[in-house]
């Protein structure tokens, strides 16, 4: 509740500007169903089974577990042959296997200083 309060809120207040809601893990549950108005990225999403929708940009090391839970097929295609990389789906070669390190947000600093995501 506290979360739907600071995104309308913020909604309201910012109303002229497109809006980036964004999630880590749980939080990206909450970022999917709380930014419906504008784009939401996410990081090593938890998933409640929802359809990936159009405004949403999805980030995940190539061997998180928690992301693979989204879709199952995900962990196991990972590990036979990485998923590439698309405008909605960023995957971030693991350098571990170590899946704490693979699920915190430091992995973000894997990626290029210069990559620009969502629209």
């Amino acid at each position: 509740k506290k979360g739907q309060k600071m995104q309308k809120g913020a909604e309201k207040k910012y109303k002229k500007y497109d809006l980036e809601t964004l999630g880590h893990s749980q939080g990206a549950v909450l970022a999917r169903e709380l930014g419906k108005n504008g784009e939401v990225i996410t990081l090593n999403p938890a998933s409640k089974a929802e359809k990936q929708q159009k405004n949403e940009y999805d980030i995940r090391s190539s061997l998180d577990v928690v992301s693979a839970l989204k879709a199952p097929q995900t962990l196991v295609n990972s590990l036979l042959q990485p998923k590439k990389t698309s405008k909605h789906n960023i995957v971030i070669p693991a350098e571990t296997s170590n899946p704490l390190t693979e699920h915190k947000i430091d992995i973000l600093n894997r990626l290029p200083q210069d990559m620009d995501i969502g629209e």
